[in-house]
């Protein structure tokens, strides 16, 4: 990654970060947005000797979800008793516990829609380029991304754990891979039905 993309990527991490803490006690930690480059390089380069042939790079995918895993292993989003959060007695909220999980799914469909973006050729693909990624509808008022954020906080994702299992990123990169599929094939219904 060079100079360029990684500000551009550590822009887009502090944007969503200051979404993400809007109306809650949660506190942006600068030092762990560093952090999270230097872990991403770690679970990237694992990953690329793990999984990828040689001589190739590592999938849209994959580089999702290194960040995915950076970005908890880093805890750029800390929900810590200040003076910002002034009711020490009330438990932190269910975004408040997992604010770094969210964190990082959003910026993993932030790195597939760079990808999408740069390797959109025909008409069809260019139309779909535009869109926002479009998630997988859930029943009961729950977000696809709730459900996501309950399966990764179960997991051990920490790289630097003696029993941290390399499938896991495997496993989230199809999930990753899975989500770009669905939101295509969403989003092509509405191209062939343009005029």
């Amino acid at each position: 990654m060079n100079g360029d993309s990684k500000q551009k990527f550590k822009e887009r991490l502090l944007e969503i970060s200051r979404d993400i803490i809007q109306d809650s006690r949660l506190e942006i930690i600068p030092e762990n947005i560093d952090k999270v480059f230097q872990y991403y390089l770690l679970y990237n380069q694992k990953t690329h000797h793990e999984m990828s042939k040689s001589g190739t790079l590592v999938d849209s995918h994959k580089i999702a979800a290194c960040f995915l895993f950076s970005i908890i292993k880093a805890k750029p989003l800390s929900f810590t008793i200040t003076g910002k959060n002034k009711s020490p007695d009330e438990f932190p909220s269910f975004k408040e516990r997992t604010a770094n999980e969210m964190l990082g799914f959003i910026f993993g469909l932030y790195i597939l829609k760079i990808f999408i973006e740069k390797e959109a050729k025909t008409p069809e693909e260019m139309f779909i380029a535009q869109k926002d990624i479009e998630l997988p509808s859930c029943k009961e008022n729950t977000q696809y991304t709730h459900h996501f954020i309950q399966i990764i906080s179960k997991e051990n994702i920490d790289i630097e754990h003696k029993e941290f299992n390399q499938n896991v990123i495997f496993v989230f990169s199809h999930i990753y891979f899975l989500i770009e599929k669905f939101s295509f094939y969403y989003w092509l219904s509405f191209y062939k039905k343009s005029p």
